[in-house]
């Protein structure tokens, strides 16, 4: 369902960091024929969990914000987001390597 290029690619975040500074976010989008009104969506990293009510659109923004980032373990570990049908089901439809860096300590 989910059509990405970037599989080689690494996702880094730095603790203390937020995804969302200057405007910038992960943009997630649903490549499916299916009508997504009505489903959720889940984003999952380390024990880091974000719902997404509405994902219609077929496109997720994931914003990962400062308290967040300081909570993630440094390492490198797979985030995935999972769809949620109508009924309460639940299918992985993508996974991704990220990278955490420990917070920079001027």
């Amino acid at each position: 369902m989910s059509d990405c290029n970037c599989n080689k690619s690494i996702i880094i975040l730095r603790q203390g960091d937020d995804t969302n500074f200057n405007g910038n976010t992960i943009t997630i989008r649903i490549n499916t024929k299916i009508d997504l009104t009505g489903w959720t969506a889940i984003f999952q990293l380390q024990d880091l969990k974000i719902n997404f009510d509405d994902i219609s659109n077929k496109k997720i923004d994931l914003v990962i914000t400062q308290e967040q980032t300081n909570n993630l373990e440094a390492g490198d570990f797979n985030g995935w987001i999972k769809l949620q049908d109508k009924e309460g089901r639940q299918c992985t439809v993508y996974t991704h390597k990220f990278r955490v860096l420990r917070r920079m300590v001027f």
